[in-house]
């Protein structure tokens, strides 16, 4: 019963290699797709520009390090980060 699971896996996984590889070949083969670039400074004027909450220019205060389970700035200070 194992040897036939493990072939059913094995069959399962080799099938689903093949479909993402074709779908990828496709995918990059297509002649419509374009570069898309994201131009960040025209959204600059946005209602929810929030880069004044940032301090220009990124690393003026040195490296972050990890002591022990924080992450603190140079001046030993604990930096704290939030994302969603």
């Amino acid at each position: 019963m194992i040897e036939s699971f493990n072939a059913w896996r094995f069959s399962f996984y080799a099938a689903l290699a093949v479909m993402i590889s074709l779908a990828l070949a496709h995918a990059h083969a297509e002649e419509g797709m374009k570069l898309f670039v994201m131009n960040h400074r025209e959204g600059a004027d946005s209602l929810i520009n929030l880069s004044f909450l940032l301090d220009p220019p990124a690393g003026k205060q040195g490296f972050i390090r990890i002591q022990g389970q924080h992450h603190r700035r140079p001046n030993n200070s604990q930096w704290h980060i939030f994302s969603a």
